[in-house]
């Protein structure tokens, strides 16, 4: 609930900020000791990671006509509410990236569907291999000549066998 406190009593740094969105000041000799004492410090703690989504479809459900009819819906909603969020998954794809190498664009292979991240070099990194499981905001964006029924990344996860 409060990495700052959690860092500060180290002895290692100066973390200063808020409790969970801080800047910290660390002396080059002392970094390694630091992340020592970090990982001591977390290791009683279990990670997970949670994600929420308004929806879930699988690829085979989204059609150009429910990518519309969601964007009129979040054109609607008004401002501070937050575009509709939905989960898909899928094992049937291919990682890739666009022309200027700068982005993650996963293609399910059932629908031809693009899943991007934007500003994401995991595609140097990511296999072909497992579940993906991404949430985010559908779209229809087009790219050249074609159209395309593209999810546009907030968080995923790719989970293996």
């Amino acid at each position: 609930d409060d990495f700052l406190t959690i860092a500060n009593g180290t002895g290692r740094c100066l973390c200063q900020g808020h409790p969970n969105a801080s800047g910290a000041f660390i002396e080059e000799e002392d970094f390694e000791l630091f992340k020592k004492d970090i990982e001591e410090c977390l290791r009683y703690y279990e990670f997970s990671i949670e994600i929420e989504a308004d929806i879930e479809l699988a690829p085979y459900q989204i059609t150009e006509n429910l990518v519309k009819q969601l964007t009129a819906i979040n054109r609607i909603s008004g401002t501070g509410f937050p575009a509709i969020k939905v989960l898909v998954r899928t094992d049937d794809y291919e990682v890739s990236t666009f022309s200027t190498k700068k982005h993650l664009k996963i293609i399910d292979n059932e629908t031809g569907m693009l899943i991007t991240r934007w500003n994401c070099m995991d595609w140097q990194t990511l296999g072909n291999d497992g579940e993906i499981v991404a949430v985010g905001t559908l779209s229809n964006p087009i790219y050249g000549r074609n159209k395309f029924i593209q999810l546009t990344i907030d968080e995923y996860t790719q989970q293996n066998d």
